[in-house]
């Protein structure tokens, strides 16, 4: 960390939900393929058997299927993808796509947001500038997309397994009031292809989103040339 750093606090990343989730579903699959690599002699320990075994669907086993997706090399065409957004050019199969069907902002707080965070204050400068705060309430879906039926049936079915182990571990990247729900494609239907099938894995939730004001007057000033300079009697940047 740098002196300037230092020198101001406090600091507080943005939350961003569909960055959270990419890397939640990434790290998952790869401590479920871990799990079963650490107990492959033991099997009935891993975490893929005791979901899985000993359901079929027809002849299709989802226990040896679901390790084998698990488990395929970077190189094998059947290996998982999971994406940011629709990717309608995607060729490889089963994948994963994160979208945003909806977002909200929840009622803000007296004071235009303020007031709920500490401020930043710049110890060199002796200044401070104000932090806002705004809930947001979204929905994200997770769309699940191959050219087998059964298999987007087994990828369901797992995600779901892993968001759930996983819950409290999502809780901690500030996702709050988390609840999933799952249906089958309607949004998506118009883009997808014959012969390629879908279902989506719902996830609702509610977050806060925290960022520094921009308070240099002239820069406002800029944007609705009739605002005057609020009367303060603190000391803020660039002022």
């Amino acid at each position: 960390m740098s002196d300037q750093d230092k020198q101001l606090s406090p600091c507080f990343p943005l939350i961003m939900p569909e960055q959270i989730l990419f890397d939640f579903i990434k790290e998952m699959f790869s401590v479920v393929k871990q799990d079963y690599e650490r107990n492959s002699h033991e099997p009935n320990k891993t975490f893929l058997y005791q979901i899985f075994n000993p359901i079929k669907i027809g002849q299709y086993d989802l226990y040896n299927n679901a390790v084998r997706l698990i488990t395929a090399p970077d190189n094998d065409p059947r290996k998982i993808q999971v994406r940011l957004f629709f990717d309608e050019s995607l060729s490889k199969f089963p994948a994963i796509h994160i979208v945003l069907p909806g977002e909200n902002s929840e009622p803000g707080g007296l004071g235009f947001d303020r007031g709920y965070v500490d401020e930043i204050v710049d110890e060199r400068e002796n200044t401070y500038s104000d932090v806002l705060s705004r809930r947001f309430s979204s929905k994200y879906d997770l769309v699940i997309h191959s050219d087998n039926m059964i298999e987007v049936v087994l990828l369901y079915h797992l995600l779901r397994s892993m968001l759930i182990s996983g819950f409290a571990a999502l809780l901690n990247t500030g996702l709050e009031d988390l609840r999933f729900s799952g249906t089958e494609v309607s949004l998506y239907r118009d883009i997808v292809p014959q012969g390629h099938f879908m279902r989506v894995l719902s996830l609702s939730f509610s977050y806060e989103s925290v960022v520094p004001e921009i308070d240099d007057v002239p820069i406002i000033q800029k944007i609705n040339p009739v605002i005057s300079t609020p009367i303060d009697n603190g000391t803020r940047r660039g002022h």
